[in-house]
């Protein structure tokens, strides 16, 4: 999963708020929202439109940012590969470490630099994601 850094869900039984919250100084960033009068005026567009905001919000955080064109209006690094250095991918960790597939491939096991499983507990680490 994709996940983007502070990005946020918010649920009542009077809306459902997606955002990135930019911390208490400043005012957060709105990707999507909606109140529950929106639902009982147009239930067949807004229901729907809902659920998949919920599903790619716990499945691919970037999708759903870009699908909805607020992409611009979040911070995203590019990550080079620290091996042939011209896989990339964008990422909206901080410090984050790329490894491309081909690369990952061809590291040998006892590389000192190798990033296994193990060690990216926290994903702080990128070790697999490919060049697209």
């Amino acid at each position: 999963m994709t996940k983007i850094k502070n990005l946020k869900l918010a649920r009542d039984s009077e809306s459902l708020n997606i955002y990135v919250d930019n911390g208490d100084d400043k005012d957060p960033t709105h990707i999507c929202y909606w109140y529950f009068e929106e639902w009982e005026e147009d239930a067949e567009l807004v229901v729907p439109a809902m659920l998949v905001a919920m599903e790619l919000f716990y499945t691919d955080q970037f999708q759903l940012v870009n699908t909805l064109g607020m992409l611009p209006f979040i911070k995203v690094n590019r990550v080079y590969c620290t091996v042939c250095e011209s896989a990339y991918i964008d990422t909206t960790q901080d410090n984050a470490i790329h490894n491309c597939t081909m690369c990952v491939e061809n590291i040998q096991k006892d590389d000192p630099t190798r990033i296994l499983p193990k060690d990216n507990v926290e994903n702080d680490y990128i070790i697999d994601a490919g060049n697209e």
